[in-house]
């Protein structure tokens, strides 16, 4: 589990930069580069396989110890608030370079 914490801990540093870099780029009188936000998109991804890996073991040993229980409860309800954001940003960035003027997400 701290693994899975780690992963998202550094993604979530990652991707603050890539951000600022991609704002900076939404600014300018330029295109802003498609391969930025993919980018972004994947690493945003990424950790959330270890994160569901993470929420099965905790489940599998929910069933043997109480205090586990507790911790599946936890990170399997932080994991479902964490993939419709997934699917929020996954949105955004492809709405920025499918031709439509949405960027209210």
């Amino acid at each position: 589990m701290r693994a899975a914490c780690e992963s998202l801990n550094g993604t979530k540093h990652d991707i603050f930069t890539e951000l600022w870099e991609l704002d900076d780029l939404l600014s300018a009188p330029t295109t802003p580069d498609s391969l930025l936000a993919s980018r972004i998109v994947r690493w945003l991804g990424e950790p959330l396989a270890e994160l569901h890996q993470t929420v099965i073991l905790l489940e599998e040993q929910a069933f043997r110890d109480s205090v586990r229980a507790a911790g599946y409860l936890l990170v399997a309800g932080s994991a479902v608030n964490i993939y419709p954001a997934f699917d929020a940003a996954k949105g955004c960035a492809e709405s920025l370079f499918d031709g439509t003027t949405d960027r209210e997400h």
